[in-house]
């Protein structure tokens, strides 16, 4: 019999070194068929696992749907009702930099300019501080300080279209903070 294998390898003419990996891999599928036999596959995930999948999912989307309307209070808060509307003081006296302290006066540079801030929600991109201009989405503190910059070398924004001039301010950026900004 062993001579029979022996000339049916030679008919398939193949080298030494062919029939040893052929050999292992053989053997190799054979002790694989034979584990998988033996090890039992895990049940299937039942009713109780997926509803415990679905409370975790919808804490995540009620932790994330609080983030959002934060962020929202945030960059958009006149669209937020008057009484979760921070106050001037209260966003000072919290270490807040969105709101000047003054009504009347914010910080350009290093000297101070005297302009009276509207109560519109918007960011008057004309007199805002460094830390107001940062605190628009997408605008860092590069950004802001080029802002700041514009406005001390050229002079004061004509319009809120302007921010194209300023290095890194595209068309999608500007789209972003038009609604948060004015003139």
């Amino acid at each position: 019999m062993n001579r029979k294998l022996f000339f049916w390898l030679e008919k398939l003419k193949i080298t030494p070194h062919e029939r040893i990996t052929i050999t292992i891999l053989l053997v190799l599928l054979l002790l694989l068929t034979l584990l998988n036999s033996v090890i039992e596959i895990g049940a299937s995930a039942g009713p109780k696992d997926y509803k415990a999948l679905k409370e975790e999912i919808n804490e995540r989307k009620a932790l994330m749907a609080r983030q959002e309307a934060e962020l929202m209070k945030r960059y958009h808060p006149q669209s937020a009702p008057e009484s979760e509307r921070p106050s001037m003081l209260a966003v000072a006296a919290a270490g807040g930099d969105t709101l000047p302290v003054s009504p009347y006066t914010s910080e350009v540079g290093s000297e101070t300019e005297v302009q009276p801030v509207q109560d519109s929600g918007k960011i008057n991109i004309n007199a805002a501080t460094r830390d107001q201009l940062e605190s628009l989405p997408g605008i860092g503190p590069v950004y802001a300080e080029r802002i700041v910059k514009y406005r001390q070398t050229v002079g004061k924004f004509k319009s809120v279209d302007d921010l194209v001039k300023i290095k890194g301010i595209g068309e999608k950026r500007l789209e972003k903070i038009k609604p948060l900004v004015e003139i």
